[in-house]
């Protein structure tokens, strides 16, 4: 046996019970932390810095070393870990790798809180949300949207989507990573808006590096261009506005200030330009291809959000 008594132990599971049924728990939630990759870590020393009951593990022992000095409780095993733990908080590698060190220990899962904020799918998210209820346990899916530095700042904010009874129990510690956003009881939302805001990222960024490749064919810096860059970012950003109402309400047509014949054809100079200078054109390639066929779907007139209907 760990630690823990076996009476703190045997009360642990009733206990958790109340605690999410009550705005004033019995004691403090244990949470263990499992993954110590750079995130892990990072929301671990969080916890620690704000004063929460920690355990963490990890398969390669020594990760947990800082942690360790830092107060947090390193059990010998994974299987003590979780059985000692009210919280399961996971942050690894994929879901492939959370359902192989969970489903061992399936029976240790018994009226646990499971919150994973491991990178992955909608698809993945409710099917393991469905696995997690069937261990009669509550299952919380997240999507961290900061890098490990901006955790425990104003500038980190982490979507969460499943159980909301779960999500308004353990609001108090997961408001010490960021702003946390409850995105609605469909376990997937979480990793749907991820990994929409990701691809906006993604976007935007390769964006950036195509232009920093044409610019260094002329010894001109991607620093130099910065400036240009963020203020015109910042200019067309209102635009979004537009695209978004013409999205949901289908009609592309209005509020037009740049049809789409017009578009398609200053966007073949992006192209020509790339080829011109010998730069790999791949990262516009797919927009030119949506244009197209945009076109020929007779969108000659609309705006560019009418691009959606071709996906």
């Amino acid at each position: 046996m760990n630690r823990f008594s076996l009476i703190d132990a045997a009360t642990k599971s009733t206990e958790l019970a109340i605690n999410l049924n009550t705005s004033k728990p019995m004691r403090q939630q244990r949470i263990a932390v499992l993954g110590l990759g750079a995130m892990g870590t990072a929301l671990a020393l969080t916890l620690l810095k704000t004063g929460e009951q920690l355990m963490v593990w990890n398969r390669t022992a020594a990760k947990a070393d800082e942690l360790r000095n830092a107060g947090a409780t390193a059990l010998p095993s994974l299987a003590e870990t979780l059985d000692a733990a009210d919280v399961v908080l996971l942050c690894l590698v994929n879901n492939e790798a959370v359902h192989s060190i969970l489903k061992p220990h399936r029976a240790l899962l018994q009226h646990k809180m499971v919150i994973n904020l491991t990178n992955g799918t909608p698809g993945q998210a409710r099917q393991l949300a469905g696995w997690v209820q069937q261990q009669n346990s509550q299952y919380l899916d997240g999507g961290i949207m900061a890098i490990p530095p901006m955790i425990g700042t104003e500038h980190a904010f982490v979507l969460y989507s499943g159980d909301e009874a779960a999500f308004k129990a353990s609001e108090p510690f997961l408001m010490h990573f960021g702003k946390a956003r409850f995105m609605g009881a469909d376990a997937g939302n979480a990793a749907l808006y991820d990994i929409s805001l990701l691809s906006t990222m993604y976007g935007m960024m390769g964006g950036f590096i195509h232009a920093a490749a044409l610019l260094r064919r002329s010894a001109i810096q991607a620093t130099a261009f910065l400036p240009l860059a963020k203020a015109w970012i910042a200019a067309m950003t209102p635009s979004l506005d537009l695209l978004a109402t013409q999205i949901d309400s289908a009609d592309y047509q209005s509020g037009v200030t740049s049809n789409l014949a017009m578009q398609a054809a200053g966007y073949e100079n992006l192209v020509a330009t790339a080829r011109e200078l010998n730069i790999d054109p791949i990262l516009l390639l797919p927009m030119e291809r949506l244009l197209q066929k945009s076109l020929e779907k007779g969108y000659h007139a609309a705006d560019l959000s009418a691009v959606i209907e071709s996906l």
